[in-house]
């Protein structure tokens, strides 16, 4: 290794960093040779999984340390729920401190993020729009807080400068996405809503979904209870009105023991965990489909969600 130029091995080193911060650490001790050319890849991915706040103030204290020049945050998972044990909802013993150190630690590594996945639990992470910091190169954006029984907010703000300029994925958990997305990130390709709740279905598969001028991609996971029939992904179009605006929809059924809503949260953190690593390492993690089945006929479901701007695809 001592033979390779510094740059390979640099290059290397973004490639090797996709797992949320174990190798880079283990890099930083090989040598001091490693050590300084893995250095711009240190904070390539950076994952914090449970509900402590030492590793974020740990990790704020080193990171805002470091002199001009340091390694950005490209890619970055935060989750109230631990990485490894048994509990099926996770313990806060100070929210509002969590919640306080999260959003510090979202305005400081805003400028360069790529890739943002948030698993909260009651509303442990800060409204990203509240937030009011703008993330420029920001990409792609998975969002969870369960549970979330509050009203959506359907106001769409008269927007002079975006949060999301970059967007183009967008991907919520239990929740339709509010119409101010269309304004916050006008550049949205794909949208993915998985295990939507019923009380999210009047609203459609998207709110107002004709402002989003560059939808390319629309997934929907409906979660209906007692469903006797059981469904294969389909695809639809959707928004019928106009043959030029109509989006490819797939919907899809929720995953085997999906319908026990006590590990729910359980199963929604350690699948985006699954599907973040994934997208780092170039597959195509929740956006990937399963062979659809265009002739499928799932009137019930349709009937159920009240969806009636679905035409086939």
């Amino acid at each position: 290794m001592d033979t390779l130029p510094v740059e390979l091995i640099t290059r290397i080193s973004f490639l090797a960093c996709t797992d949320g911060g174990l190798t880079a650490c283990s890099l930083s001790r090989v040598c001091r040779f490693v050590r300084a050319a893995a250095c711009p890849a240190r904070y390539y991915s950076v994952s914090f999984d449970g509900a402590s706040l030492l590793p974020l103030r740990s990790f704020l204290s080193v990171y805002q340390a470091e002199q001009a020049g340091k390694p950005r945050v490209h890619h970055l998972f935060i989750s109230t729920f631990p990485l490894r044990g048994g509990e099926l909802t996770p313990i806060l013993h100070s929210p509002e401190e969590y919640t306080s150190e999260v959003g510090t630690l979202l305005r400081t590594v805003s400028a360069a993020l790529e890739t943002l996945t948030c698993i909260g639990f009651r509303r442990s992470i800060p409204d990203l729009v509240a937030l009011g910091t703008v993330f420029p190169v920001l990409e792609e954006l998975t969002i969870c807080d369960m549970p979330n029984p509050h009203r959506l907010d359907l106001h769409v703000p008269d927007v002079s400068r975006p949060l999301f300029p970059a967007l183009r994925m967008l991907h919520k958990w239990n929740r339709s996405i509010e119409p101010w997305w269309s304004a916050h990130a006008p550049g949205l390709t794909h949208i993915r809503i998985s295990e939507l709740l019923p009380h999210d279905f009047a609203l459609g598969p998207l709110p107002d979904g004709s402002a989003y001028h560059c939808l390319k991609q629309l997934i929907l996971q409906p979660r209906i209870r007692d469903l006797n029939v059981p469904f294969r992904a389909a695809s639809f179009f959707w928004n019928s009105s106009s043959a030029t605006d109509r989006v490819p929809l797939c919907i899809l059924p929720l995953e085997q023991g999906a319908h026990r809503s006590t590990a729910q949260f359980k199963r929604c953190h350690r699948t985006s965990r699954r599907q973040w690593v994934a997208r780092l390492e170039g597959q195509p993690g929740c956006w990937g489909l399963p062979v659809l089945d265009v002739n499928a006929k799932i009137p019930n479901v349709l009937e159920i969600v009240g969806w009636k701007d679905i035409v086939p695809y």
